[in-house]
C-alpha cells in the first residue's frame, strides 16, 4: 500500500468510531499535552488545518518525510551531522523499507542522557508479561 493509500485509510478507520471501542479513559483537557503542541506547530509550518489527532495522523501518514522531518528539528535531536533532505525516499514504498534520515551521524545514548537533571523520567516502559506501566529515572 503507497503512503497515500495508507493515509486515506487511517482516516476512514478514524471516522468509523473504532478507536472509541474499549477506550477506558480520556484526558479531560489536552490543549498543553505535547501532541497538541505539534499539531499547533505543523499547522503553523506547513499552513495545513489539522482539527485533531486522526487529522494529525492521517497527514502524518500522507506526509511522513515532512512529518519526521518537523520531529528532529522540533525534540533538537542532537547530531553531528544533519539528514539529508528529504529525510525519507517517499517513493520507495514502506514494504520495502526506504531509507530514513540518510545521512545523519547521531549518538542514541547522548541524546537520551542530554538532561542535566538525574531526577526526571529517562523514559517509560511496559511490555506484555507486565501489567502496569514503570518508569526509568536517568540515574
Amino acid at each position: 500500500m503507497d503512503v497515500k493509500s495508507a493515509a486515506a485509510a487511517a482516516g476512514a478507520e478514524a471516522n468509523t468510531g473504532e478507536a472509541e471501542e474499549g477506550l477506558m479513559w480520556r484526558p479531560s483537557d489536552t490543549r498543553d499535552h505535547q501532541i497538541e503542541v505539534i499539531r499547533r506547530a505543523i499547522e503553523h509550518e506547513h499552513g495545513v488545518t489539522l482539527a485533531d489527532y486522526h487529522e494529525l495522523h492521517a497527514w502524518s501518514v500522507a506526509n511522513p518525510d515532512k512529518f519526521w522531518h518537523f520531529l528532529w528539528k522540533h525534540f533538537g535531536v542532537v547530531c553531528s551531522q544533519q539528514p539529508d533532505l528529504p529525510v525519507l525516499d517517499t517513493s520507495v514504498p514502506m514494504d520495502q523499507i526506504p531509507r530514513w534520515f540518510a545521512g545523519a551521524r547521531m549518538n542514541y545514548a547522548e541524546n537520551l542522557l542530554r538532561y542535566p537533571n538525574d531526577d526526571h523520567t529517562a523514559f517509560y516502559y511496559t511490555s506484555e508479561r507486565i501489567l502496569v506501566g514503570h518508569e526509568c529515572l536517568f540515574t
